[in-house]
């Protein structure tokens, strides 16, 4: 691999990634209608198995994942609980993990027109992580 563009790319992929599934964690153990918990629960398997293969990836260079910066962690911790401690309903879970979506599928869409000469390989992945969380956004959007 050696592209550092690919590295690169890869490496958001992965912080994206278990980011991802922190926050529909938190959130899937939350949600009241068992329809929003089984689409959030399906969710986490397809994101964990796109970073187990981002993983293998970064790992056949001998690079490891990103992880999901504290400071990231936390404000995204308290924007969930402060926006649930308002109103806990379904809706509001909901509407977490769109903007959620949404901010991930931004950041991935900036980081491929950035590392423009990531390998064919990355961008695919990259676009699937993206894919999947449109798919959610639609899944979900039921519940907004």
């Amino acid at each position: 691999m050696n592209n550092r563009d690919t590295i690169n790319l890869l490496k958001e992929c992965s912080s994206g990634i278990r980011s991802g599934v922190y926050n529909l964690n938190e959130l899937a153990n939350r949600a009241r209608s068992p329809e929003l918990k089984a689409a959030l629960t399906q969710s986490i398997a397809n994101h964990e198995a796109l970073g187990s293969n981002t993983t293998n990836l970064l790992a056949g260079d001998m690079q490891t994942p990103k992880e999901p910066s504290i400071m990231m962690k936390g404000m995204s911790w308290a924007k969930n609980e402060a926006k649930l401690a308002m109103d806990d309903s379904d809706s509001t879970i909901a509407c977490l993990v769109t903007d959620g979506c949404g901010m991930g599928i931004k950041s991935l869409n900036q980081s491929i027109n950035d590392f423009t000469k990531a390998s064919a390989e990355a961008k695919g992945i990259a676009q699937q992580v993206i894919n999947e969380e449109k798919a959610l956004m639609e899944r979900i959007s039921k519940f907004l």
